[in-house]
């Protein structure tokens, strides 16, 4: 028991870390969006992962199907197919939980990954590379677990699909 305080310490120093680093400059910013858009232009097609959940994850009320179902029915509205036969690319959504009395520390990453090549040697293929991820931490009461989860996965695919839609205009 007495591990469980001191992983949801160290998880939650993670935000206040990343956010005293430095910020990139608001042209860096503008490139590295200008990178992500070209590198999604083209997309029509996913597949959608959800990794498998923690056992207190599900006991928190977290299913992999429940979380596959919201991501791939955003996409459909989205007017992008869903299929698992030769996408453009594969979204890949993952939820972390660790439980410590009536709370939760959940990690909630949704990652783009696409078939690659390097432009310094355009002959090495790197498969299913990740090109775009959004992550947040949260630390939320039990009741409150699974509606936090799939708000945070919905507002992580929100910003994927909007980056998509953009740059295939």
């Amino acid at each position: 028991m007495k591990l469980a305080p001191i992983v949801l310490a160290t998880i939650l120093h993670l935000p206040a870390s990343a956010q005293s680093s430095p910020q990139l400059p608001k042209g860096a910013k503008q490139l590295l969006r200008l990178m992500d858009l070209k590198a999604m232009r083209g997309i029509r097609t996913v597949t959608v992962g959800v990794e498998d959940l923690s056992q207190d994850a599900v006991n928190g009320g977290l299913s992999v199907e429940v979380l596959k179902n919201d991501v791939e029915l955003k996409f459909r509205s989205a007017q992008l197919k869903v299929s698992e036969a030769a996408p453009d690319a594969v979204v890949e959504v993952s939820v972390g939980c660790l439980k410590s009395g009536n709370a939760y520390a959940a990690s909630v990453r949704v990652e783009l990954h696409q078939n690659v090549a390097l432009t310094r040697d355009p002959t090495v293929f790197v498969p299913l590379a990740t090109t775009w991820a959004h992550g947040d931490l949260l630390l939320v009461s039990a009741p409150r677990l699974v509606q936090s989860v799939r708000s945070t996965i919905d507002e992580s695919v929100t910003k994927l699909l909007n980056m998509i839609l953009e740059s295939n205009q």
